[in-house]
């Protein structure tokens, strides 16, 4: 039943009939509209009434509010409350609110609540103390309105009012108050029209209903509305509402009474049923809808009977058409195609479409029979059949659906140069053995081109085809007239092979064919790429397990659900502790536990990633120990399931490393900040990077913000000392910043913020960072002080304390610039050495001091003799030298030198006595008799003894005259053969602890005890030794000899060190430190009992190359001294950044502390500057008490000299330390 109306509903006719019932549409749309407008027409002019009506409800509350203000301001005024007469005033009150019935109660309360007179009965215990109106009234002091309430006397409900009663003092004394009834408003209702149903309603504003009146046609009051009405009134004073009440729809007008900011006024809310309103209008709209559904009925009558006669036949013809179509027969054709109107016009566009389908299905058939067989080809490679059976489907493809096609599959060899055959079924196998194997080129046929020029080759003419040139005979041969070739392409774009399309006629391809030659080129390619990346997949595999086995870093395999260890690596076997079998026990979490840092865990695996970084976790060995370790997992598939391989890396060690760093950074900027030397960094640009507190004070600067990336050069680097500005590109510092050398200056100002120059010494070293240079970090130090000091020490080291002269360490530098430049100008230049004669005398007689007012007065006398270019010098003693320039010829200089005698023989005024000396002068030639202050002092002393023997006063140079020459060439000469056959020995002078008066140490003098000449000093013969390489064997002997007297005394109790003198030939060995190790290892001796001293001048002759020598000697613990300070010139900076343990005092300074205010003054230095730097202080050459007290005095740690004793022979030092506890004068 349901299907048979369902069809019906579905004919034509019905939908005819559709359309006109479709036409009374509008016509029922626009009766319903004058309906709704009737309707709500009504509806406003009902609302603007009642809107009307609760407006004077709420008029009327506001009246009733204020007119009770002024009758509880007249109650408040009258006799018997203003006496306090509550019985009169009780009874005052009943006959009041009995005249005014809109007032339930009247009456006064005290300030404490209790009811002092009431127009009704109270009862007991009532208080209105709690009510709002009460304690408003009380508080303000006025009137008071409260909320509306239940009253406690009446039981009804009301709003309370309350008015105060005031003293003269102000005070308030009671409250009148009165309560306003709310079923006053009944008026309202009983003032609609008869017959009207209406329902007013009274809220507070809080959205209590407080009292519901419903007109006498309106008997059942509806249950409550909603708060709807209430909340709309707190946003507009008046309005309207929709409400449903019992089911049935009302509409409610309402106003607030009261002001709109009154927190206890009331709204009034006056409703009507809409049904009430409506009905007359309804009641006409449904009569004539029922009207117009009478006309329409007709018209389908009409249209009904009409239908089947006009239109329904040929359609039904024309459904039959396509119903047969539709079922597969697609010859089925529409008859009425002839007819001129719409439904034959139908049927002719259906018989097209019908044709252009048919033809359609047939090319379909053809297309799926062609799928079939690719599908079938692809299955066979997805199969892993081999590529010869997939070759020959694929050709059988080709030929099936390439009429008249014989095709074939050729493939290019490993090298790409050469095609082999690979299947062809239909092609004559001689033509096919011919060409495998052939060469591709540029006219190798159509395969041979094609596979050379990775593109489509057409021959539609064998015989005229160029490119046929070499093989058209062999293919006419065996009928083949034209061939087509395309390229077989990988996913890579690289060729493998051809597949070619053989005629046996001359033909061209049409499009289709050539989209199937394309379509079975691609076929091949897949399957030749298939068996490609299967052989790669087992050569990954067995790639992987090597990696995976051989792997040094732990790995192993884990299911990814379960956490289970599925495999293991040798290395995590080792690593961890745990064998092979143990470990596939073992899940994760039995080693993995707690992530160690933040990120550890954190990361989550995205779809593309190869790996997951996991972070770092802590790992438990077998043994119990705990490692950090880094860990990364790969998704793979194992033994047929979801696994994570996880790849660790043991970072342990790292980490510490990476604490230790930042430990150190934390140390290193404490350090930074702590230190007293300056220290700031540069980028490339010059920029200020960091610096410390000591840099901002130094420089005057406050804070660190100053300096910040400004530039250093322009701020404290700009001007030289001398005024001149300083280049950017001639500053070391920037140099260094953009090129890896370091820089040192100590001759170099800073510019202070003030503008002030200060002296500085700075050191400027490269930074790096990964290997680039990123700046360079400058230390410098204020050398104000120091440059005073070493312009001091230095004009100390360089001039005669007593006389002011230039001294022997100036003499070697003056002697090289007269020799050089008098031989620019073929001028004769001389060194002259003066001794005086018998001066001895004059000490002896008149004493030291007058000796040196003599040779003060006499360096006077030459000083004013000098010539411009000339130089005096004091060597010591009685001895001068004077550099002579600019002679003309030897006897000018014999000349200069009588003039020089005739001064000096002069009178002198000395301590009142008249005193006359002569002198001896001795000439040695520049050139004729050395090139160098040595050779030329040696000969001019040797004149001068010459001089001094013959008498005559002046004397030069003569060969013949010097006996020494040849003695000291023997000497040296001997040495070797000395030191062979043992006749060198060892002396020791003791060294005394100025603090304890113990003997502490002892320095190791070197003798020669020659067979024919004696015991010989030193200073005879070691510079000689010095100039061979004989100085390191006799080095390495003392060493040996020392370490073995140090070892012999600490074996018999004696607890003290030995130290020994090196030469400037000993610190350019880079072997020597090495060497003095081994001997100290040999005798057994420590390190820290060996002492080695060193002068200034032999560490500053090669300062680098000594201080690399030196700093290894003491990172051995062998202890090195500074010998003889204060004679030679050497750079304080490089001396701390040396860091020697001791500096011992030359014996000249010792010995003239007291007749020398100037040498005192250096001893002091020296020991200010030694404890300064940490060193020891050694004095020599002390030979009485009163100068041990005075170094004591100063602070000098240890003494030696005469006082404690001369070099002695070991066994003699023995026997003095045994039987002395402290020392004591020889």
């Amino acid at each position: 039943m349901r299907k048979f109306s369902t069809r019906w509903f579905r004919g034509l006719r019905v939908r005819l009939l559709l359309l006109v019932v479709l036409a009374a549409v509008p016509a029922i749309a626009l009766l319903t509209y004058n309906a709704s407008r009737e309707r709500d027409d009504l509806g406003r002019a009902e609302q603007a009434e009642a809107i009307r009506m609760v407006q004077l409800a709420a008029d009327y509350h506001g009246w009733l509010v204020n007119s009770t203000k002024e009758v509880l301001s007249s109650m408040a005024a009258t006799p018997v409350v203003a006496n306090r007469n509550w019985p009169r005033c009780s009874a005052f009150m009943s006959q009041f609110i009995a005249k005014n019935p809109r007032y339930s109660n009247m009456g006064v309360a005290s300030i404490s609540g209790e009811i002092l007179c009431s127009a009704l009965p109270v009862k007991p215990n009532v208080n209105l103390r709690d009510r709002a109106y009460f304690q408003r009234a009380l508080r303000a002091k006025d009137f008071a309105i409260g909320e509306y309430q239940i009253g406690r006397v009446t039981g009804l409900p009301s709003v309370g009012i309350g008015y105060p009663l005031v003293d003269a003092q102000g005070r308030v004394t009671a409250i009148v108050y009165a309560a306003l009834r709310l079923s006053s408003l009944q008026s309202t209702v009983d003032a609609l029209p008869p017959g009207r149903e209406a329902l007013l309603l009274m809220f507070d504003r809080n959205g209590q209903l407080l009292a519901k009146y419903a007109t006498q046609t309106q008997p059942a009051v509806p249950a409550p509305v909603s708060a709807e009405v209430f909340h709309r009134s707190l946003e507009h004073l008046s309005g309207t509402v929709d409400e449903k009440l019992a089911g049935e729809q009302w509409i409610f007008s309402y106003a607030a009474a009261g002001l709109p900011d009154d927190p206890h006024g009331l709204t009034i809310a006056l409703g009507y049923p809409v049904s009430r309103l409506v009905g007359a209008a309804q009641a006409r709209y449904r009569g004539n809808v029922a009207g117009l559904i009478g006309v329409v009925l007709a018209a389908l009558l009409a249209g009904w009977l009409g239908a089947e006669a006009f239109v329904l036949k040929q359609i039904k013809e024309l459904a039959g058409a396509m119903g047969k179509f539709a079922a597969g027969d697609f010859k089925s054709r529409a008859r009425n195609a002839e007819s001129h109107d719409e439904l034959g016009r139908l049927a002719r566009d259906f018989n097209q479409m019908a044709d252009q389908i048919e033809s359609q299905m047939e090319r379909l058939q053809s297309i799926s029979s062609r799928l079939s067989a690719q599908n079938r080809i692809l299955q066979l490679v997805s199969a892993g059949k081999p590529n010869s059976t997939i070759f020959q489907e694929i050709v059988e493809f080709a030929q099936t659906y390439i009429p008249g096609a014989v095709c074939s599959i050729m493939l290019l060899d490993t090298q790409g140069r050469r095609l082999t055959h690979a299947a062809a079924s239909a092609l004559p196998p001689d033509y096919m053995a011919a060409i495998d194997g052939v060469a591709i080129g540029p006219n190798v046929g159509s395969c041979g081109t094609s596979a050379y020029t990775g593109q489509l080759v057409v021959a539609a003419d064998i015989d005229a085809d160029p490119r046929w040139a070499d093989y058209k005979a062999l293919a006419l041969r065996h009928g083949l007239r034209a061939c087509w070739s395309t390229p077989i392409f990988a996913s890579t774009n690289r060729v493998l092979g051809t597949l070619a399309v053989y005629y046996r006629e001359v033909r061209r391809p049409a499009l289709q064919e050539l989209e199937l030659v394309e379509l079975a080129g691609g076929l091949a390619a897949i399957a030749i790429e298939q068996t490609q990346a299967k052989r790669a997949l087992v050569e990954s595999e067995h790639e992987y397990r090597y990696l995976f086995e051989r792997n040094p870093n732990p790995m192993w395999i884990h299911d990814a659900e379960t956490r289970k260890i599925l495999a293991v690596n040798d290395a995590a076997i080792l690593g961890y502790g745990f064998t092979r079998e143990e470990f596939l026990t073992l899940s994760l979490a039995d080693i993995q536990q707690l992530p160690v840092d933040d990120e550890a865990g954190a990361v989550e695996p995205q779809d593309n990633a190869s790996y997951i970084d996991r972070g770092i976790w802590r790992h438990r060995k077998k043994s119990g120990e705990c490692i950090d370790v880094r860990v990364k997992t790969f998704r793979i598939r194992f033994q047929q399931r979801d696994a994570q391989l996880l790849l660790l890396q043991d970072v342990t060690s790292t980490r510490r490393a990476i604490a230790a760093l930042a430990e150190r950074d934390r140390q290193l900027e404490l350090l930074l900040e702590s230190t007293a030397e300056a220290i700031y960094g540069i980028d490339t640009a010059g920029r200020c990077t960091f610096v410390n507190r000591a840099c901002i004070t130094l420089l005057g600067f406050e804070r660190e913000e100053e300096l910040l990336g400004k530039s250093m050069h322009d701020l404290v680097h700009h001007t030289r000392v001398d005024g001149s500005g300083y280049p950017r590109e001639d500053c070391p510092i920037c140099r260094t910043s953009l090129q890896p050398t370091p820089a040192h200056k100590d001759d170099e100002v800073f510019w202070r913020r003030d503008g002030a120059a200060i002296p500085v010494e700075y050191w400027s070293y490269p930074m790096r960072q990964d290997g680039a240079l990123v700046g360079a970090v400058v230390t410098f130090f204020d050398i104000t002080e120091r440059k005073a000091q070493r312009a001091a020490l230095q004009h100390q080291a360089t001039h005669d304390a007593l006389t002011g002269l230039p001294n022997r360490a100036l003499l070697a530098e003056a002697a090289r610039r007269a020799i050089e430049a008098d031989s620019q100008y073929g001028r004769v230049s001389a060194l002259m050495l003066m001794d005086l004669d018998r001066f001895k005398e004059v000490n002896d007689t008149l004493g030291h001091q007058a000796g040196d007012q003599l040779l003060a007065k006499l360096a006077e006398r030459l000083v004013s003799l000098q010539r411009p270019g000339d130089i005096v010098v004091r060597l010591g003693g009685d001895e001068f030298a004077f550099i002579v320039t600019g002679a003309e010829n030897v006897p000018a200089l014999q000349q200069i030198a009588h003039d020089l005698l005739g001064y000096v023989r002069q009178p002198f005024d000395i301590q009142g006595a008249r005193l006359q000396i002569d002198a001896s002068i001795g000439i040695a030639i520049a050139g004729l008799h050395g090139n160098d202050a040595g050779s030329l002092l040696r000969c001019a002393d040797v004149a001068m003894y010459a001089a001094k023997q013959e008498g005559r006063g002046v004397s030069v140079y003569e060969r013949s005259k010097d006996p020494n020459s040849q003695e000291r060439l023997a000497l040296t000469s001997d040495v070797k053969l000395a030191l062979a056959q043992n006749q060198f020995e060892l002396f020791f002078q003791p060294k005394v602890d100025l603090g304890t008066g113990r003997i502490v140490g002892a320095e190791a003098l070197l003798r020669w005890r020659h067979p024919t000449r004696g015991l010989i000093l030193p200073g005879e013969f070691i510079q000689f030794v010095e100039l061979g390489d004989m100085i390191h064997p006799l080095t390495r002997w003392v060493a040996r000899e020392a370490a073995l007297a140090c070892r012999s005394m600490q074996q018999r109790g004696c607890e003290i060190s030995v130290c020994i003198n090196v030469s400037t030939r000993n610190l350019l060995d880079e072997d020597f430190p090495q060497a003095l190790h081994a001997i100290l290892d040999e005798v057994g001796l420590a390190p820290c009992h060996l002492e080695l001293e060193v002068t200034e001048s032999a560490i500053m002759l090669d300062p680098l190359r000594s201080r690399d020598v030196l700093e290894r000697i003491r990172a051995g613990g062998i202890k090195v001294s500074i010998d003889d300070f204060g004679t030679g010139y050497s750079s304080l900076g490089y001396l701390q950044a040396l860091g020697v343990d001791g500096i011992k005092i030359d014996q000249s300074f010792v010995r003239r502390m007291f007749d020398s205010p100037g040498d005192m003054t250096i001893v002091k230095s020296i020991v200010s500057l030694a404890q300064n730097l940490g060193c020891e202080v050694i004095a020599e050459g002390i030979e009485d008490r009163r100068t041990l007290e005075m170094l004591r005095l100063i602070g000098c740690d240890i003494g030696q000299g005469y006082y404690f004793g001369r070099p002695m022979p070991l066994a003699e030092l023995l026997e003095r330390i045994s039987a002395t506890e402290h020392w004591g004068p020889d």
